[in-house]
């Protein structure tokens, strides 16, 4: 009997793989950061590639990984001893949860605020991970661990403990690099597809960009025919105009003018094709304003570009053979060398 498997889908490993090395970072932040010790912890540097990976990936992959997060610090940090020795499933279930409620709570409201900003939604996302992080914690010390703590007496203790320093520089971080979680998450989807943008906001993006593309490529065309017509074909003309002369005064002094004939051949060659593909150029450029958005950056692309292509070959070639006296513009060499 045959078993089929259904084929993974491109996109699924991409998900996979990111998640997989959004964990590692975590996991790297983590044992980097037991090495800076405010009062009894350490920030908590891990929750900026959680948010992120909530932002990119969904809450539900937050989740996974503030769950490995937390169940690294609960095999690693030495911290979680006390806390084990009194009630090992108030250990498990606080430093589980607190990662694991960080990453949802971060996806949950960027998925719900980037409705009305997706800007606003990444950068609150991102700060609000150590905020669900440290209240989750904080609760849970009061919830399970109370009576080591010193009791009720404690419990107001615990929850200002919250604004600690260690939670503050949290919350620094998280501030000072929303931007730049911003601008990883945008980079992110716009070269990966991992569905932060909506499918009207990718639109807009493209119509955006196709509309840059096309400006771009329209300004260097014109430019390109403006050169040709006003600066290189007149001076290929007076150059070649320059050969005839020389092959005739050649020729009635009964010297052999086959060399200056020959050359006035392949120039006069060239001329007549920059000719024909400026005028080429300028009927595409003509037409491409008859189409819009993607039909018109495509077109651009196949067309009038092929035909800027088409006018540059005969350009570069008599380039190599007219008099810089002539020629309107300085060689790459005169631009490395002398200028």
């Amino acid at each position: 009997m045959k078993i089929k498997f259904g084929k993974v889908k491109s996109n699924q490993i991409l998900r996979l793989v990111l998640l997989a090395s959004f964990i590692a970072i975590s996991i790297v932040l983590q044992v980097f950061a037991t090495y800076i010790r405010i009062g009894e912890y350490s920030p908590a540097l891990a929750l900026v590639p959680i948010a992120i990976s909530a932002i990119l990936l969904g809450p539900v992959a937050g989740c996974i990984t503030g769950g490995f997060w937390g169940l690294y610090i609960l095999i690693f940090d030495p911290t979680c001893a006390t806390f084990f020795q009194y009630s090992w499933i108030g250990t498990v279930i606080v430093v589980l949860g607190k990662g694991m409620l960080a990453g949802l709570a971060s996806g949950w409201m960027n998925k719900w605020l980037k409705r009305y900003n997706i800007y606003l939604g990444m950068c609150i996302a991102a700060i609000i991970a150590p905020l669900a992080n440290s209240l989750t914690f904080r609760i849970g010390e009061i919830v399970f661990f109370l009576p080591l703590l010193g009791g009720w007496s404690k419990a107001l203790t615990i929850l200002i403990s919250l604004f600690s320093i260690s939670f503050l520089i949290e919350i620094g971080i998280s501030i000072v690099l929303s931007p730049v979680v911003c601008r990883i998450c945008i980079l992110g989807d716009s070269q990966l597809n991992l569905g932060v943008f909506t499918e009207a906001e990718l639109k807009s993006r493209a119509e955006i960009k196709y509309e840059a593309y096309s400006k771009a490529i329209n300004i260097e065309a014109k430019t390109m025919i403006d050169m040709a017509g006003k600066e290189i074909i007149p001076a290929v003309i007076s150059y070649t105009t320059e050969l005839a002369n020389s092959v005739l005064s050649v020729k009635e002094a009964g010297a052999d003018a086959s060399v200056q004939a020959d050359i006035l051949t392949e120039v006069s060659g060239y001329l007549k094709e920059m000719k024909a593909a400026s005028a080429k150029l300028a009927e595409t450029v003509a037409t491409a304003a008859t189409f819009e958005g993607k039909a018109q950056a495509e077109y651009f692309r196949d067309t009038v570009k092929v035909a800027m292509d088409e006018l540059r070959a005969p350009v570069d070639k008599a380039e190599m053979i007219v008099d810089k006296e002539f020629w309107p513009f300085p060689s790459y060499s005169e631009l490395l060398f002398e200028v």
